[in-house]
């Protein structure tokens, strides 16, 4: 994969994005065993301020798509990440004032980084190749899992040393710093240009650009109701959504509650605690390998799975062949994430309502 000094630059800020914002999401998983004992908090309150992140992040996923899509997504990512940077900081004296105010801020948290991904593929996707959708993708999902060890790896250790606060000024701080590059980036012209026309004026990913034609942005913007409706009808769509499900019931659970597992019921304490990043060490070669073994497959042309009419490797592997049931892990579902770059078929639902026939 060929990429530009630009478009490098481009991925690089987004990948860092993840990764803060993992670090943001993950950090309390381990600063919460310090905040109950000070705080007095029951292991119910622990899993009440757990869990209010994701009831902020699940209301903005779609509205996060549609903010980007109307105001740019760069604009609104830059704004959303001051905003949840901000909030990091002051998580520590909100959760300290009341526990009112702690499952606040963890909600307000989910609602401005659930236009991450939203925004990050808006930005990325007119600027890569179908060839090598899957290596930017597997990057991304780097980016991911990166935060998640960072988090795990550091937290035990800055509290240990400096007090469980330490953790969330540290993170916040270095979110605002990647917002403001952020609102510097939406500034240049071959960005902000790409609302309107992307193959005019971005720096292209790869050895080339599949370009969508204006009647795909003209049938979205014109009838986004049936659009939606056309899209879920794809056994493809329903086949991911099942998956990302499976996934995040096992994952975010094992995510949310392994630091205080392992502090509960095994007595680990302290820096021992950073053991809790081991899984998503090997989730970061899950998403590497997954990645670019899809690019391999798509620029190959293997044959290996049905969908509409033409049969295409990415989807092959939306399932972790080690589970038969379907619920990737850890590894599995990192290899998953990074080949599901889904591309409708002419013949389709979704396909002929908003494609055109591939060459």
């Amino acid at each position: 994969m060929v990429l530009t000094v630009e478009s490098r630059r481009v991925l690089a800020v987004c990948v860092v994005t993840v990764f803060i914002g993992l670090c943001d999401r993950v950090q309390i998983s381990v600063a919460i065993i310090h905040m109950a004992q000070e705080l007095h908090w029951s292991l119910s309150e622990q899993g009440a301020v757990l869990a209010a992140f994701f009831y902020g992040y699940t209301l903005t996923q779609v509205w996060g798509a549609s903010l980007g899509a109307n105001y740019g997504p760069r604009r609104v990512l830059a704004a959303a990440m001051f905003a949840w940077s901000f909030l990091t900081i002051l998580t520590p004296c909100m959760a300290r004032w009341s526990f009112t105010l702690a499952i606040a801020s963890r909600v307000l948290l989910g609602v401005f980084e659930g236009v991450t991904f939203p925004c990050i593929f808006a930005i990325i996707s007119p600027l890569v190749s179908e060839a090598d959708r899957g290596g930017v993708v597997a990057w991304i999902n780097v980016g991911h899992c990166l935060g998640t060890v960072t988090a795990f790896f550091l937290c035990p250790i800055l509290s240990a040393n400096y007090g469980w606060p330490s953790s969330f000024y540290l993170f916040g701080l270095l979110g605002v710093g990647v917002a403001a590059t952020w609102a510097e980036i939406s500034r240049r012209p071959y960005l902000a240009a790409s609302k309107d026309k992307p193959e005019d004026n971005l720096p292209r990913l790869g050895g080339g650009y599949d370009s969508m034609n204006s009647s795909i942005s003209n049938a979205v913007s014109k009838r986004p109701i049936a659009a939606m409706v056309a899209m879920l009808r794809e056994p493809a769509v329903a086949a991911i959504c099942f998956s990302h499900f499976c996934n995040n019931y096992g994952s975010f659970t094992v995510l949310s509650w392994l630091p205080t597992i392992m502090s509960e019921r095994f007595s680990v304490e302290g820096t021992d605690l950073s053991m809790a990043c081991l899984p998503y060490i090997a989730a970061m070669f899950g998403a590497l390998f997954g990645g670019h073994l899809s690019d391999r497959f798509v620029a190959a042309g293997m044959i290996i799975c049905v969908l509409g009419s033409t049969r295409y490797a990415r989807e092959c592997l939306q399932r972790d062949p080690a589970c038969p049931c379907g619920q990737c892990r850890f590894c599995g579902a990192r290899s998953a994430y990074s080949c599901c770059s889904y591309k409708p078929q002419p013949n389709s639902n979704f396909g002929s309502f908003l494609t055109k026939p591939l060459a």
